[in-house]
């Protein structure tokens, strides 16, 4: 073969490329392409397997009505002034916190509240840090002065409550329970950690 003929045929060959090359070039594209697709599966994987993982660690307990509620919970022959005054007493000798609880027996979510006091999670809870006070409201028509005292807003609903120091000064008073039946453990478990009293504190210490 002649030297322009050889020259001719080394650069067709340059120019149209070699085939094994190009093969080769192929298959590491192909490869690399499959590792990506293989990653990107695991990585949904993963995605999926912590939202799945965080969903049931995260699941909250819903309240409900109990199916056969204390009809005697909310007492119209009460007398709340005397057993608030009572509460206050307890409180300051054991240093707790006094919770009113304001409401009516015809309450639904009242009473989903009161299943919420008596849940393994939350009865210690609250019987640790607060003396409970049910105050009945009737028809709207019953211890309005009592609710009027302690700042509660009966139209907003109830069961409404108010958190009491223990010398029985007024911390909070809050209706956002009104809808108790639609809320959680967690959220009342939340609420009672919020106000519960602090350590016991030093003789010269503020008593809160």
């Amino acid at each position: 073969m002649t030297k322009p003929a050889q020259r001719a045929r080394y650069l067709h060959e340059r120019s149209s490329g070699n085939p094994a090359d190009e093969q080769s070039s192929h298959d590491i594209k192909f490869r690399n392409k499959s590792s990506y697709m293989r990653l990107y599966h695991l990585l949904l994987f993963a995605l999926f397997t912590s939202l799945a993982f965080g969903q049931l660690t995260t699941e909250k307990t819903p309240l409900k009505v109990p199916a056969q509620p204390n009809m005697n919970l909310y007492r119209a022959d009460a007398h709340p002034q005397q057993e608030i005054a009572q509460a206050i007493g307890k409180a300051a000798r054991s240093n707790k916190r006094v919770l009113l609880v304001f409401g009516g027996n015809w309450c639904a979510d009242c009473h989903a509240l009161d299943y919420a006091f008596h849940q393994p999670r939350i009865e210690p809870l609250l019987t640790s840090n607060y003396e409970v006070v049910h105050v009945d409201i009737g028809r709207y028509d019953r211890n309005l002065d009592v609710a009027k005292k302690y700042h509660v807003d009966l139209e907003k609903g109830v069961p409404s409550l108010v958190v009491l120091n223990l010398r029985g000064g007024l911390l909070y008073s809050t209706a956002q329970f009104e809808r108790a039946r639609l809320m959680t453990e967690e959220e009342v478990m939340t609420f009672l950690n919020a106000w519960a009293p602090p350590p016991p504190q030093a003789k010269n210490n503020k008593v809160s």
